[in-house]
C-alpha cells in the first residue's frame, strides 16, 4: 500500500500551502505541491480539512476527471485532490501541482502544472493508499 504524508508548509488568509510526498513502502516515488484553503473551523466550502489520518482512493469524475478522494472526512463529504492551481479552484479539496509559482501577478503564490501533477499522482496511486496530513 503506498502511503502519502502531505505536510502543510505555509498558513495564509487565503490559502495553505504544501509538499505532497508519495512513499512506495521506505522510498520516496514522487513529490508535489498542494493548495488548500485556510484553516477555518472545518466549515465546509470554506475550510481545509483536519490534520489527521485518512486514506485515498482512485475516483473518476465527468467534471474532475481521474482523481482520488478522501475517505474518513466525516461529517465533510467529497473532499478530492484534484486539478487546479488558486484558492478559487477549491471548495475545500485539496488542489495538487508540481511547483509554486505567481501565474496570476497578484503577488501570491498559487501551483504550478496541476494537470500534469495529477496524472503523475494516478499512474503512482492505483488502488486504496494511507494519507496522514500534518
Amino acid at each position: 500500500m503506498k502511503r502519502l504524508l502531505l505536510m502543510r508548509l505555509e498558513k495564509l488568509d487565503d490559502r495553505t500551502l504544501g509538499r505532497l510526498i508519495v512513499f512506495d513502502g521506505v522510498e520516496i516515488a514522487a513529490t508535489f505541491t498542494t493548495l488548500e484553503l485556510p484553516w477555518n473551523n472545518n466549515k465546509k466550502n470554506e475550510s481545509c480539512i483536519l490534520s489527521g489520518y485518512y486514506t485515498v482512493e482512485p475516483r473518476q469524475s465527468p467534471k474532475y476527471g481521474n482523481h482520488l478522494i478522501v475517505n474518513g472526512t466525516t461529517p465533510r463529504e467529497l473532499i478530492l485532490l484534484h486539478v487546479g492551481n488558486k484558492p478559487a479552484d477549491t471548495e475545500g479539496c485539496i488542489l495538487i501541482g508540481t511547483g509554486f509559482g505567481d501565474f496570476d501577478k497578484d503577488g501570491r503564490r498559487e501551483i504550478t502544472e496541476s494537470k500534469r501533477a495529477m496524472r503523475h499522482l494516478t499512474e503512482l496511486v492505483t488502488g486504496k493508499a494511507e494519507l496522514i496530513i500534518l
